[in-house]
């Protein structure tokens, strides 16, 4: 009997950790940690894996990612390769970060900005590879190096 209610007990934390792990990045009240702007949401950073750190890029939705593709290499650093578009008429001078993180979610590693010059209506490719074993996810962040940029 005893067993069975033990059992139930740990049926309903494991249905309660799963409503908690799935509604990680919804509309919540906003953790004492969070950055300003972000309104009442958890920081992008907090849930996605590429961030958008200027405000003319995430509003006029000039710059795409289109491809990303994390790989461990065999000396058990994690590469990130991405592919990234220009959509606008006119050529972008961005920057590019990338932090690494290990298995609970901390930064280990943060790179320089890349600056990464990008024609007009192009693609162009990040290619970047952690210097520690211990990465096991990533965030990149975007911002353009000239915020004096006006888009039609």
């Amino acid at each position: 009997m005893m067993s069975s209610t033990c059992s139930t007990l740990l049926s309903a934390l494991m249905f309660f950790a799963l409503v908690v792990c799935l509604s990680g990045c919804s509309d919540v009240a906003k953790p004492p940690w969070a950055a300003e702007g972000h309104g009442d949401k958890i920081p992008a950073e907090d849930c996605y894996r590429i961030v958008f750190a200027d405000e003319t890029l995430k509003k006029h939705d000039v710059v795409r990612v289109t491809r990303v593709v994390p790989d461990r290499k065999p000396n058990n650093r994690l590469e990130i390769y991405c592919e990234l578009v220009n959509r606008s008429k006119q050529d972008l001078r961005i920057q590019i970060q990338t932090a690494f993180k290990d298995g609970r979610n901390r930064i280990i590693e943060e790179t320089t900005w890349h600056t990464v010059l990008m024609s007009a209506l192009s693609g162009t490719s990040y290619t970047i590879c952690s210097t520690t074993m211990d990465a096991d996810d990533y965030l990149v962040r975007i911002r353009l190096a000239s915020p004096a940029i006006v888009f039609d």
